[in-house]
Order: structure tokens, then C-alpha cells, then sequence
């Protein structure tokens, strides 16, 4: 089995392997041996030039967001033990670093729920979500199942 120590890409959808996930906090790497199912990114081309950018970054906590300084990349692999989702947020702006949470769940059902996004008493999918969910489903039986049926649009 191909042991894999960088975050998959696009072209590695559907690969079986080891993989080895960067952690947030700069933790050690969390040891999957599965399938990568999934991935979508909300990562821009261009800046978003509503918001300022002194020295050329949008500042933290700006309102709005520029997708080309700061994005959400999300991954979801499969196996034995059901399914794991890994975000990153990742950054160019210097003195930042990427953050990498991981989510472990059994279902698919569980992957749906886990990428579904609650404000103000509704729940929905946002698209980097809903695109990673679309991709997974090309892959994964139990995931096309409840992707189709999911109750959140």
C-alpha cells in the first residue's frame, strides 16, 4: 500500500493508501489506511478587493473574506472503521498557520451532518460542503445514499 505523507489532491480522488494527515497545533500525524472519497476547496483566483488589504492580506477578522488569503479545503476518506472528514483552513497570510481539524464518524449519514451548517435555526450545506458531499457520492454507496436523501439543501 502507497503511503502518502502530503494532503491529497483533486487528481487523487478515489486512490486506496496510507495516508498521513497533518493535525492541527502541530500534533502528529493521524495515520489513515483507506480511500480518499472526497475533497472540495472554496480557494480563489483573485482577491476579493470589497475588503481592504494593507500589505496586500486581508486583515483577521475582516468583514467579508477573501478566499484567495484565507480557505476551507475539506477531504473525506473511508475505512474500516467508517469515515473520517479532515478540514483545513489554510492561509498565505504570513504569521498565520493552517489548522487541520478532524472529525471521525461511522455513517454516512454522520458525514452529512457533520458538513451541514446551523445558524439561526435552519441547517443547511454551504458549497465547499455540498461540492466535497457531491464528489464523495461518485465514490461511496452509502454516501451517494445520503446525499440524495439528505434533508438540507
Amino acid at each position: 500500500m502507497t503511503t502518502h505523507d502530503t494532503l491529497p489532491g483533486p487528481d487523487d480522488v478515489g486512490d486506496y493508501g496510507r495516508w498521513l494527515l497533518p493535525a492541527s497545533g502541530g500534533g502528529d500525524p493521524v495515520p489513515l489506511d483507506g480511500q480518499f472519497i472526497g475533497m472540495a476547496s472554496s480557494q480563489r483566483d483573485s482577491h476579493n478587493h470589497r475588503i481592504p488589504h494593507p500589505d496586500g492580506f486581508a486583515p483577521p477578522n475582516s468583514r467579508g473574506q477573501c478566499s484567495t488569503c484565507r480557505w476551507t479545503e475539506i477531504r473525506v476518506f473511508r475505512d474500516a472503521e467508517g469515515y473520517l472528514i479532515h478540514r483545513s483552513g489554510m492561509t498565505i497570510v504570513p504569521g498565520e498557520s493552517a489548522r487541520h481539524p478532524v472529525v471521525r464518524v461511522r455513517t454516512a449519514y454522520e458525514v452529512v451532518e457533520s458538513l451541514t451548517s446551523r445558524v439561526a435555526g435552519g441547517a443547511h450545506l454551504t458549497r465547499t460542503p455540498a461540492m466535497a458531499l457531491a464528489q464523495c457520492a461518485a465514490y461511496d454507496v452509502p454516501l451517494r445514499d445520503a446525499y440524495e436523501n439528505r434533508a438540507v439543501s
